[in-house]
């Protein structure tokens, strides 16, 4: 006959007597020791568990507020130079009504000549820029110009006012040690805005029409029979002899002037 274990008295476990058979231990409060043993590794668990979330939800508040501190400097600093561009755009009295973002560049960059030598005639400053080996757009020649500084003040693609000053740059073209017979350079003017019209589009006296109709009193010096009106070419280019020629802004020169207000 089988006998079945009774669990143990509350006398019997306070006096530390071993329960008879297999029964497990109840308390007073009716859980057995296995069920209070694995309540309390359940609780330290979730203790652990508390303790690792809170690490990592410090860590990610950590990196929020220094992100929020850089984001918050930058903001400041973008406001100041805000500011510094408006109160240049002001103050400036070239007849440019937007900021030269170039001459801010030359301000914290004041000479980026790039190994060019510049040269000097009556207070104007030059680069000659190229070689008989070049192949370069008037596009790509005043992105370069514009990205060269000299003592401060940024470079743009020639203006030519004077005879004595188209001689001076032909003379530098021509003895200039990479070039060829018929090789040519780029000069600041188009006639881009209308046809036929030719302006200055660089410099501080940027939109000033030299060449036109009804357009008297400007230098100019363009080769019998130029401009040709063709819609096509807008650009000019100066030959070895000084002389000028509209031609397609894409076709490939070798050399192009810069000059400097410096």
């Amino acid at each position: 006959m089988t006998t079945t274990s009774q669990p143990p008295s509350y006398d019997e476990y306070t006096a530390g007597q071993p329960p008879s058979g297999s029964a497990l231990l109840e308390v007073e409060d009716g859980l057995t020791m296995n069920q209070r043993t694995r309540g309390r590794s359940a609780w330290t668990g979730l203790e652990c568990f508390a303790e690792k979330l809170w690490a990592h939800l410090s860590a990610l508040y950590v990196l929020w507020f220094i992100s929020f501190v850089i984001a918050c400097c930058a903001m400041s600093q973008a406001n100041k130079n805000k500011a510094k561009i408006h109160s240049s755009s002001s103050s400036s009295s070239s007849s440019l009504s937007h900021y030269n973002h170039y001459a801010s560049r030359c301000e914290m960059f004041p000479n980026l000549l790039y190994g060019d030598d510049v040269i000097s005639f009556e207070g104007h400053h030059y680069q000659v820029i190229g070689g008989n080996w070049a192949k370069i757009t008037w596009r790509t020649a005043e992105q370069d110009a514009w990205s060269r500084c000299y003592d401060g003040a940024p470079g743009y693609l020639a203006t030519i006012e004077s005879e004595e000053e188209n001689a001076y740059l032909q003379s530098q073209l021509v003895y200039h040690h990479g070039y060829q017979v018929e090789d040519q350079a780029w000069i600041g003017a188009t006639d881009m805005t209308t046809e036929g019209s030719f302006e200055w589009v660089d410099a501080w006296g940027v939109g000033d029409t030299f060449y036109g109709p009804g357009v008297t009193g400007h230098y100019e010096n363009f080769q019998q029979g130029e401009p040709n009106e063709n819609g096509s070419e807008d650009c000019v280019a100066f030959n070895q002899y000084g002389r000028w020629n509209d031609v397609n802004c894409y076709k490939q020169l070798q050399f192009f002037f810069v000059e400097f207000d410096a």
